[in-house]
């Protein structure tokens, strides 16, 4: 009877043991990986906002060569940008100022 009490004792010291070798072994995982999913969400926002920065620079890219292109090679831009920028006329054109009126 004494040796039947002390197995069971035994096989629920076992079983208690077990349960608390698996706990601490799942809180050891979730402290040392934590930072690291951590740290991996953090630099794919960054690599999702350098992408977006990517993005934005090859459009102006594109739009600053479509600028040298047109520059290179489009009279009538040269004279639309000479007329905008600096004011300039073709002889024989009269510029009219209008002031804004005070009020």
């Amino acid at each position: 009877m004494y040796n039947k009490k002390r197995n069971i004792l035994k096989n629920k010291l076992k079983k208690i043991l077990l349960v608390v070798i698996i706990v601490l072994s799942v809180c050891l995982v979730i402290y040392f990986f934590t930072p690291c999913v951590i740290e991996q969400k953090k630099l794919d926002r960054q690599i999702a906002n350098l992408e977006s920065e990517i993005e934005k620079v090859r459009e102006s890219n594109e739009k600053l060569a479509k600028e040298i292109h047109a520059l290179k090679n489009d009279p009538l831009y040269i004279e639309k940008l000479a007329r905008k920028e600096l004011g300039l006329i073709r002889s024989g054109e009269v510029i009219y100022k209008l002031k804004p009126n005070k009020e």
